[in-house]
């Protein structure tokens, strides 16, 4: 993180008036991605679908709990957690 709050702040303080050169801009893209590293995006269909189809798949008379929706969702789509985006929206509610 001090890596690139220094490079941050090595641009803002260097008060360029042009873009910063290519060298500069692959410094920044590697630190960030080494910071913030996001697993590859695996092929899967929208959250709102996978959940729709984990439903009417184990229709469940009065609906599937949370946790079992989960479960069939990381069987059905061979992962061993929940894609970050599903759990964080299940996690706020939005799912």
């Amino acid at each position: 993180m001090k890596g690139l709050q220094e490079a941050v702040f090595g641009v803002a303080s260097s008060r360029i008036t042009h873009p910063p050169s290519t060298e500069i801009n692959l410094h920044t893209n590697a630190l960030l991605r080494e910071i913030f590293f996001v697993n590859p995006t695996t092929n899967h269909p929208p959250y709102q679908q996978m959940i729709r189809k984990a439903i009417e798949d184990l229709n469940e008379e009065g609906g599937s709990n949370e946790e079992i929706i989960c479960s069939y969702i990381k069987t059905l789509y061979e992962h061993d957690v929940l894609p970050w985006g599903l759990q964080a929206s299940i996690d706020n509610g939005k799912a």
